[in-house]
């Protein structure tokens, strides 16, 4: 590993004092992800592998915080006819959550602990092609966390909405 340079980075502002708010270490955050994908780039099936765990690892901090739930890769792996006809694919849908890799399907619910399974959950998988390219990983970890915060600020505004409501019971009774 080389030394460490400089390197600046042009980042809406808002997004830069919520990461703050978070504790959220942007120059950490971007050196693992940027490291993550460069180890991927690589043709090795263990080194892909090694690149997704670190990925995983480097989000982990945020989506335990957040308690996030992150897709980050899919299998379709065939599907069956009901009894009027329809038919119905059956996908295994692997997630990122607090307590690490969580694999559904529409017949099981596993869950990997990332650190101690990590090894588990890829010898589950068929191939690495079922797991998303990093980029759309991040993209879906974006989205959970605008959707997280678009909750929060909802509950928020209910939670301030039923004080008012309280204090104004409060102040009827008092008159």
């Amino acid at each position: 590993m080389g030394r460490k340079r400089k390197l600046t980075l042009s980042v809406n502002g808002g997004a830069i004092e919520k990461a703050r708010e978070l504790g959220i270490n942007i120059s950490e955050l971007t050196e693992r992800i940027l490291k993550a994908i460069t180890e991927i780039s690589d043709v090795d099936a263990f080194k892909v592998q090694k690149g997704y765990l670190e990925l995983f690892e480097a989000l982990m901090p945020f989506v335990r915080k957040l308690d996030l739930c992150i897709k980050i890769g899919e299998r379709h792996k065939g599907g069956y006819f009901d009894d009027t006809g329809d038919y119905y694919p059956w996908t295994e849908s692997y997630y990122l959550t607090k307590n690490g890799i969580c694999v559904k399907s529409p017949e099981i619910e596993i869950e990997y602990n990332l650190i101690v399974d990590g090894n588990s959950f890829f010898n589950r998988l068929e191939t690495l092609e079922d797991l998303y390219p990093p980029l759309k990983i991040l993209e879906n970890f974006i989205k959970e966390i605008s959707k997280k915060t678009k909750r929060l600020k909802e509950r928020l505004k209910s939670i301030e909405i039923a004080i008012q409501i309280v204090k104004n019971l409060h102040n009827s009774e008092v008159m």
